[in-house]
């Protein structure tokens, strides 16, 4: 009987195996990839975003009291903002263990996809304010901005920093 190692067949043999091991290997290079959005990024762009918007809104309200002199503000915030989704639970429990879990609800989008549905989505915490005035030397300001900004941002005064330039 002759050995399969001796066979013609067998180069072809070791080709597609060959072929066959790279296929096995390499999935990614023919099947189509779906760019899943990454979250995190996309909400801290968005923590971004609402930073800049505070900071733009707060040096207009300062401009108005300083008499439209050149400010430079700079919030900081305690945390990112926070999303609550929808999510049914369950319980069970026996004589020795109990237990319970949740399991995100989700709806099909109109492109298909799997979204879970948002109930709540809290802002951001702000840790404070720093606000700069150019171009006076009045600390009379003082009191009126960081009276403004506290109201403006709902913190306390030990948290906002005014000084002139």
């Amino acid at each position: 009987m002759k050995s399969i190692l001796d066979s013609k067949l067998f180069p072809v043999a070791l080709i597609i195996a060959a072929l066959g091991a790279f296929l096995l290997l390499t999935p990614s290079l023919f099947t189509q990839k779906t760019e899943e959005p990454d979250l995190v990024a996309q909400a801290a762009e968005a923590d971004k975003v609402f930073v800049k918007q505070l900071e733009s809104q707060l040096a207009a309200i300062v401009k108005s009291i300083t008499g439209k002199a050149p400010v430079s503000v700079t919030v900081t915030l305690e945390s990112g903002t926070q999303y609550v989704y929808h999510s049914d639970s369950s319980a069970s429990s026996s004589p020795s263990q109990s237990s319970s879990q949740n399991k995100l609800v989700t709806v099909s989008s109109s492109s298909g996809e799997q979204q879970p549905i948002l109930i709540r989505q809290i802002l951001p915490q702000i840790m404070g304010a720093v606000i700069v005035c150019d171009g006076i030397n009045a600390s009379s300001f003082e009191y009126k901005i960081t009276e403004a900004v506290k109201t403006a941002l709902g913190i306390p005064s030990s948290r906002i920093f005014v000084t002139f330039s």
